[in-house]
C-alpha cells in the first residue's frame, strides 16, 4: 500500500527569505479516479492523496459532478476498486 506521510513542516522560498510552512501529518494514500462515460470510455483521470476511503470518495462526487459527461467515477487503492459513485445512486 503507497502510504506518503508528509514532513511537519517545509521551507519555501519567499524573495530572499524562507518561511517554514505547516503541512498535514496525517498519512496520505495515493487514490486513482476514473471518470467513466456509459460506453467504458474514460475521458478523464485523477490520481490525488486524500487522508482515508470517506475523503477519496466525497471527492468522486465532486468529479462526478465536474464531468457531468461521465456515467460514473470509479475509486481505486492500488488494484482495488472501493467505490463506485454514480449519476443516479451516490455510491455502490
Amino acid at each position: 500500500m503507497a502510504v506518503l506521510k508528509w514532513l511537519p513542516t517545509f521551507q519555501a522560498e519567499a524573495g530572499d527569505q524562507m518561511r517554514a510552512i505547516a503541512m498535514p501529518e496525517w498519512p496520505l494514500k495515493v487514490f486513482t479516479f476514473l471518470c467513466v462515460r456509459s460506453d467504458g470510455s474514460v475521458p478523464a483521470m485523477e490520481l490525488s492523496l486524500w487522508p482515508d476511503e470517506v475523503a477519496a470518495q466525497e471527492r468522486a462526487e465532486a468529479l462526478l459532478v465536474e464531468h457531468r459527461t461521465c456515467n460514473a467515477v470509479e475509486v481505486w487503492d492500488e488494484d482495488v476498486l472501493f467505490a463506485s459513485v454514480t449519476q443516479t445512486s451516490g455510491s455502490a
